[in-house]
């Protein structure tokens, strides 16, 4: 397990990765099946006392993909992120950027409170590779971001406090809409060295 959260009612979310294709998930969910590859991202949902699975979902294309970190939102959606080599990564309509531009990509997934649908879900990187490290979400459900980056062309926003690349690696911070359609602010944080 890579990742844990809980919601104001006491639900649990666990998610990681797996490469086996048989785990048990909800037949309801929105990705109900392996996706191939080497993994894929796994989320479950558990009641407060662990009795009940609300739901389990595979989250993933035919590469390798795993979830880094989850932030539970006000209300009771999910909101998991984290790293895919995935071409074919599940992305929805209208999100920021629906296509993969890097060997390995930072995603974000917003999951509906059953987790039987997307609300939105989108890469967020550069054209080599990014790691995303941990998400937080606000009372009005903007999403935040923290994480590094080996490219200068990770998306940076107009008046950002660094919008230059700095070195060998960078960290970001970024702020992602509510709906994951526009970046609200994108910054590089970093020096010339690692």
């Amino acid at each position: 397990v890579a990742g844990i959260a809980f919601d104001a009612a006491g639900n649990m979310y666990a998610a990681g990765y797996t490469g086996s294709p048989n785990l048990t998930v909800s037949p309801n969910a929105f990705q109900s099946t392996f996706g191939g590859g080497t993994n894929d991202a796994l989320v479950y949902e558990l009641s407060p006392d662990g009795s009940t699975l609300i739901y389990g979902m595979y989250l993933g294309g035919n590469s390798l993909d795993y979830v880094v970190a989850l932030a539970a939102c006000p209300d009771g959606s999910l909101v998991a992120t984290g790293v895919t080599a995935s071409q074919n990564f599940p992305t929805t309509p209208g999100a920021l950027a629906p296509t993969h531009n890097g060997r390995q990509e930072t995603y974000v997934s917003k999951l509906s409170p059953d987790g039987s649908a997307l609300t939105f879900s989108t890469f967020l990187g550069g054209a080599v590779e990014d790691f995303v490290a941990d998400v937080e979400v606000d009372d009005l459900q903007d999403v935040y971001l923290t994480g590094s980056t080996w490219d200068g062309t990770f998306p940076t926003t107009p008046g950002a406090a660094d919008t230059v690349f700095n070195g060998q690696i960078d960290g970001f911070v970024s702020k992602l809409s509510a709906s994951g359609t526009a970046l609200i602010y994108s910054t590089f944080l970093g020096g010339a060295q690692l």
